[in-house]
């Protein structure tokens, strides 16, 4: 974040958090915290991520999915934060920290670096919050390690410096160094990074600029991505490190399989050996204790077989076929453990691999909302952009879909005017803009499982999940639509389901 935006956000941010009360801290990723605060509708909760790198502070509605378990840090902040208020803030925008104080006995303060991360200190450093010094613009043209000293003096403010004729650049300079800016720039690229400007620069490739009337509204814009994408980013890692571990362990479950196969063969060959002592019976004593006998074995060749001595020959035979008997058991259950395992690894080479319902989840899935969206009562399809889309098979799926799968930003279809499945478009957060191909086609697998499913086109009715209620007392699958969305008449193409269906393993 660059730090003469950080100015005017710290100048709206500070007072906005005056006298508002921490309820609790987590922490969703690395580098990534949600405060829940004390108030409600938009500014329910301040979400941060710290770092060189796409740093981001803002005001959000809703949160980002968290860990089962709560780590170390955030324990730690929840004790020392929660249920206090902050007062009286401090910025120190050239090192992009704010600081409030904090209500409670002793004297301290709630810091957040956007380098370092939140913490808390007794006391704030000497010339913290104090204004920087300006050079004079000569200096700040003639010297391209003016930065170092005089940090306000961003990298990408010289850079629009040095791109503009000498007097727009004394123009952007003064401007910037009055810290009075009205209006705001936001560059939101197709890979989602956002960076926010007091400045207006020419939008590069594959980017578009909106423009912002404060910079709580601008920092919300460019953040969404930086939070969001990095608490997704860090799930998918974490899926694929299980998905990793689960086939060394089915590799390993093979090995010990082909020792256990092996060693049941053994035992089924103990009955050509209990043969071979039966054919001998008529030639020994049955009740004789000796330590091996000849006999045939059957395909007629001379075996000699060693016996237990402590046993007559008849209690020899006798154990040599229970043995056998054993092992043809045991063998069927080997194979049938052995093309079960190698199933399963085939599905975790292709990627098609989902955990069993008897099995329990991988220790480090983030969400039940994630594990939920698996759930067999669900049709699962991903839309021709990447998007996941969910559609219940029956009325009680219907109920369940909303209740486990979906989150207050996810957008939700229906068929108009009469009965239809529900559909789920999954978004990762609420600034996500899924394109019109991706909506039409949840609007098609909403129409094609509905009413209207034999007409050439269906009327279908999107909302925000937000707004669709259950009804309690009503039969499952039934809600109400508080506001809509927006209203849609798509093409009813049979063959879409096929295209978009995920195939089960």
């Amino acid at each position: 974040m660059e730090s003469n935006f950080f100015r005017s956000l710290a100048s709206e941010l500070g007072p906005a958090l005056s006298g508002v009360r921490v309820e609790k801290v987590f922490r969703p990723a690395e580098q990534v915290f949600t405060f829940r605060l004390g108030l409600s509708g938009q500014r329910r909760y301040l979400l941060f991520r710290h770092g060189r790198d796409q740093a981001a502070l803002f005001f959000s509605q809703e949160k980002p999915d968290n860990p089962e378990r709560p780590d170390g840090r955030s324990m730690w902040l929840r004790k020392h934060l929660s249920g206090r208020r902050l007062f009286d803030h401090v910025a120190d925008w050239p090192g992009r920290r704010l600081a409030w104080a904090l209500s409670g006995q002793g004297e301290s303060y709630f810091i957040l670096d956007l380098r370092e991360g939140p913490f808390i200190a007794e006391t704030l450093e000497a010339g913290f919050g104090k204004e920087p010094e300006w050079p004079d613009f000569g200096a700040v043209c003639d010297d391209p390690d003016v930065w170092r000293n005089h940090p306000q003096i961003s990298p990408l403010l010289r850079k629009a410096m040095e791109s503009a004729d000498p007097a727009e650049a004394l123009k952007l300079y003064e401007r910037v160094s009055q810290g009075t800016a009205n209006r705001f720039f936001v560059y939101l690229s197709e890979s989602g990074t956002g960076q926010a400007l007091v400045w207006e620069r020419p939008a590069r490739a594959g980017e578009r600029m909106q423009i912002a009337e404060s910079a709580l509204e601008a920092a919300a814009l460019a953040g969404q991505s930086a939070v969001f994408g990095r608490v997704r980013h860090e799930a998918a890692s974490d899926d694929a490190g299980a998905l990793k571990a689960r086939r060394k362990r089915v590799k390993r479950a093979l090995a010990k399989v082909d020792e256990e196969e092996q060693r049941m063969r053994d035992l089924v060959a103990c009955r050509d050996k209990a043969l071979a002592v039966q054919s001998a019976l008529s030639r020994v004593g049955s009740g004789d204790r000796l330590g091996e006998v000849a006999g045939q074995g059957p395909d007629g060749r001379d075996m000699v077989v060693e016996l237990d001595s402590r046993l007559t020959v008849v209690e020899n035979m006798q154990r040599l076929y229970r043995l056998a008997a054993k092992g043809e058991r045991g063998l069927t259950h080997a194979v049938a453990r052995r093309k079960e395992l190698q199933a399963e690894y085939q599905a975790l080479v292709e990627g098609r691999w989902t955990p069993p319902e008897t099995q329990a989840p991988p220790p480090r899935i983030k969400s039940k909302r994630n594990l939920a969206i698996k759930d067999k009562a669900f049709a699962r399809f991903v839309s021709s952009d990447g998007f996941t889309l969910l559609r219940g098979k029956n009325a009680k799926a219907n109920a369940k879909l909303l209740r486990e799968a979906a989150a207050p930003f996810d957008l939700w279809f229906h068929a108009q005017d009469g009965p239809g499945s529900h559909v789920l478009l999954k978004r990762d957060h609420g600034g996500q803009e899924p394109p019109e191909a991706t909506i039409e086609e949840a609007a098609a697998l909403a129409g094609l499982k509905s009413w209207q499913a034999q007409e050439a086109k269906a009327r279908i009715m999107c909302a925000l999940v937000r707004d669709v209620k259950p009804l309690k007392g009503a039969p499952a699958g039934t809600v109400r639509v508080d506001k809509i969305f927006r209203a849609l008449v798509v093409d009813l193409d049979p063959e879409l389901e096929q295209r978009l269906a995920v195939r089960e393993a």
